[in-house]
């Protein structure tokens, strides 16, 4: 199997552990096991360093399962520093004919940012050259993922949170 696919159980993490896993994430000679390496790290807050890294290395690559794992991880752990690297990956996909990747790279960018802009990289260039900077500065500062405001109920959040009103949860199981 992977390998540290096992430290998804573990309270803690060495710094050690931490780059046993990068290193695999990285460098594992399976595609498989880089992809599952990079949700491991993914999983983790102690991780995100070196998934962003590893992340980067994966959408940058040729291999389809870690180039996949990335883009879902970066999701699931709202990785908005990979967003300039998932535009240069459409813009890469669609010089190639397009195909999967541009379609992939749109949806982790959609969940990412809350932006419409679909499988177009000149839009999303343009977006990010005007505004990028600022709104990852806004992200990192309010910590919270667009889907939040766009309503969407966390799975962190109370069962008695049934709905989302502009973005305040409504607490109620009658709704």
């Amino acid at each position: 199997g992977a390998p540290g696919v096992g430290f998804v159980f573990l309270d803690e993490w060495s710094a050690l552990e931490i780059a046993m896993l990068a290193k695999a994430a990285s460098s594992a000679k399976d595609p498989a096991d880089r992809a599952e390496t990079l949700r491991v790290l993914a999983a983790r807050e102690a991780g995100i360093p070196s998934f962003l890294s590893a992340a980067t290395t994966a959408l940058r690559g040729k291999d389809r399962a870690p180039l996949v794992a990335a883009l879902e991880a970066a999701v699931q752990s709202d990785a908005y520093e990979l967003v300039p690297e998932i535009i240069s990956l459409l813009e890469r996909a669609e010089k190639n004919g397009g195909g999967r990747h541009v379609a992939d790279g749109a949806v982790a960018l959609r969940s990412l940012t809350g932006l419409p802009f679909g499988p177009k990289p000149e839009m999303w260039k343009g977006w990010w050259e005007k505004a990028g900077a600022e709104w990852l500065q806004e992200r990192r500062q309010r910590n919270n993922s667009p889907n939040e405001s766009l309503g969407v109920i966390k799975q962190s959040e109370s069962a008695t949170v049934s709905a989302r009103f502009f973005g305040l949860p409504v607490d109620s199981s009658r709704v």
